[in-house]
């Protein structure tokens, strides 16, 4: 992934997490009022709301993470090819890549 698509995909987590702090609140003040009238039905459809919110949150997360991981991967193999390089000059052997 290049910089400016990693760029992007933090960008919209951060947003959508910010986005999900202010629905946590709201959906939370909305549940407490709904507790208050027993209002079951209205309770059942916030829980339903959190539920694919945090959903949604849980894939982006995922997103990122598995760039992070990605980016890891990379500069492990990079590294390992220059150290590979390194332990060849030292023995005198001079590697073609």
């Amino acid at each position: 992934m290049d910089d400016l698509e990693a760029r992007k995909v933090l960008k919209v987590f951060g947003m959508q997490v910010t986005e999900f702090m202010g629905r946590r609140r709201e959906l939370t003040e909305r549940a407490a009022a709904a507790i208050q009238g027993d209002d079951r039905h209205t309770l059942t459809a916030l829980l339903a709301t959190l539920m694919t919110e945090t959903s949604e949150l849980h894939r982006r997360w995922l997103e990122v993470t598995n760039l992070v991981l990605l980016e890891e991967r990379e500069a492990y193999s990079e590294m390992a090819r220059l150290l590979d390089r390194a332990g060849q000059s030292e023995a005198g052997i001079h590697p073609e890549f």
